[in-house]
């Protein structure tokens, strides 16, 4: 099985699609890191949102959720008014004009998965820190179990935002978690994320497991085959 991951598009689409397509069909896969949403240079909301509601059919893609697009979906609903730095409520009414609450609203919350386990990797936006209460140790099933009843409950402490983005908590949840300052590996359980962009991937090691950070502002994606994963720069990327 060949998985491509690509980390955060925040709106750059056609960077995104531009870099599948020069693949030429050469893999199993596709998944998406989250972060569609909420670009902060000049921003494609009309397209990404066409994109986004085109992309979720194509069986051979998987989407997870990032912080930036959960306040998109649950705006109306979340009573905590818990949104990421660089929401639009233009983004927000572009989703409602097509089809509102039973429409695309509704189709991007059946679509956007919180995390998935593949060729003994456990892939999400954020990453599950072994310092999450409750959780410490916890196998993948355990979490990924968790984290889709987390995204029915906007006050879960797995939604929570950590101090290190401004948060309340000690540690942000799978949406929220920084790598720099929050992000500690779980024994036995490699991890691939994005969420925090920095110029380069960064690598922690923890008991038995490898960790990767993939979100450089979309200059990079990986591959990852029978267990292995290999990085590659997005050639055109701004």
């Amino acid at each position: 099985m060949k998985t491509v991951i690509i980390p955060d598009i925040h709106e750059h689409v056609s960077i995104a699609e531009a870099c599948i397509d020069r693949l030429d069909g050469n893999y199993d896969q596709i998944v998406f890191l989250g972060d569609y949403f909420d670009d902060y240079g000049s921003p494609e909301r009309a397209k990404t949102v066409e994109w986004l509601k085109h992309s979720i059919q194509k069986p051979n893609r998987i989407h997870l959720v990032g912080n930036h697009d959960n306040h998109y979906i649950d705006y109306a609903g979340n009573p905590f008014g818990v949104v990421a730095s660089g929401f639009s409520y233009e983004t927000l009414s572009l989703i409602i004009k097509d089809g509102g609450h039973g429409g695309l609203r509704s189709a991007f919350k059946k679509a956007l998965l919180p995390a998935v386990f593949i060729d003994g990797w456990l892939i999400s936006h954020a990453g599950f820190s072994n310092t999450l209460k409750g959780l410490e140790n916890a196998d993948a099933d355990t979490l990924i179990g968790r984290a889709r009843k987390a995204l029915e409950t906007p006050d879960d402490p797995l939604m929570k935002i950590g101090l290190a983005r401004g948060g309340s908590v000690e540690t942000g949840g799978f949406l929220w978690c920084d790598w720099n300052k929050e992000f500690i590996p779980r024994p036995n359980i490699s991890q691939i994320v994005g969420h925090t962009k920095g110029r380069l991937p960064r690598f922690k090691s923890g008991t038995n497991s490898n960790n990767i950070c993939l979100d450089t502002g979309l200059n990079h994606y990986a591959i990852l085959e029978n267990g292995k994963v290999s990085i590659h720069e997005i050639p055109h990327a701004a």
